[in-house]
């Protein structure tokens, strides 16, 4: 027992030298870290790229449209509404690439705060949506793929809101660009 104590109590010096040490570290001149509520994906994204439902838009071999707005009926413990994303992603390259809802989407609140993709979506998606497309997904080079996406939790309060998806292509990992799909409420259709 003793020898976990002491285990731990130099563990326990060892995290605090290294945060004090790389506190020290800092210049006066560093802003703030930002909260996860943050728009941090804005940050990410050098190109946005405005679209409206139902169009089509073309960026890092990626053709993307946002065709409606899906509302499960099923709801969160803390009554949020389950959300898919009615979807179609046409890959016009000569590589199949990977995507899935929580690398290549999000929804933007007008406040600034994100909604990303919440598992007990996928489970519910996955034995009560037909249609619905599991993550993650492929979408093989020359052809395309149509399909119930996500989802997310939204509250009844939300009334307008920006969908927003990631064309990364086929590298998986590129974010310089984001679509952005304004939506409001009356957007939202019954499954």
């Amino acid at each position: 027992m003793r020898k976990y104590r002491s285990a731990a109590l130099l563990l326990a010096v060892v995290m605090a030298v290294s945060a004090a040490g790389c506190s020290s570290s800092k210049s006066k001149d560093t802003p703030p870290p930002q909260s996860s509520q943050s728009n941090l994906q804005d940050v990410i994204a050098s190109d946005s790229i405005e679209a409206s439902m139902l169009e089509q838009t073309d960026k890092h071999d990626t053709v993307f449209t946002l065709n409606r707005i899906v509302d499960s009926g099923h709801r969160s413990e803390d009554n949020e509404r389950f959300i898919y994303l009615d979807v179609t992603i046409k890959n016009t390259s000569d590589t199949e690439y990977d995507l899935n809802a929580l690398n290549n989407f999000y929804i933007l609140l007008d406040d600034g705060n994100e909604i990303h993709f919440d598992v007990r979506t996928q489970l519910y998606g996955q034995n009560n949506v037909d249609g619905y497309v599991t993550n993650p997904f492929k979408v093989a080079p020359g052809s395309e793929l149509s399909g119930l996406v996500g989802g997310f939790l939204l509250k009844d309060e939300v009334t307008s809101f920006k969908v927003c998806f990631f064309p990364t292509g086929t590298t998986g990992d590129d974010k310089t660009s984001v679509i952005k799909v304004s939506a409001t409420s009356a957007d939202i259709v019954a499954l």
